[in-house]
């Protein structure tokens, strides 16, 4: 598996299949230091979120010097698979109105 740490711009081809090959110029080494070509990779998972917020919350990360990708996603979850994430995670009962 290969990808790029350039940004440049890229057309779809006709097929649009193995774009990861396509769309590659640099290889990706994965395991416990990964990296895409001289560039390491980190991951953060921010695991909570305040009920209140302000803009520019985040902001300091723009401050940090480095590239990042912010990325975000929801998983809905049906109410009754509720009580078993909140036991498998370990969560407190409190928590009811987060989930």
């Amino acid at each position: 598996m290969a990808a790029s740490s350039e940004r440049h711009p890229v057309s779809v081809p006709e097929i649009p299949a193995y774009l990861d090959c396509l769309l590659s110029d640099e290889p990706l080494t994965g395991g416990v230091a990964p990296a895409i070509g001289r560039s390491h990779l980190r991951a953060l998972t921010v695991l909570g979120f305040p009920h209140v917020t302000f803009p520019g919350l985040l902001d300091e990360l723009n401050r940090l010097g480095v590239a990042y990708r912010w990325a975000t996603r929801f998983i809905p979850l049906d109410r009754e698979l509720r009580p078993n994430l909140r036991q498998q995670a370990g969560l407190p009962i409190f928590l009811n109105r987060a989930l």
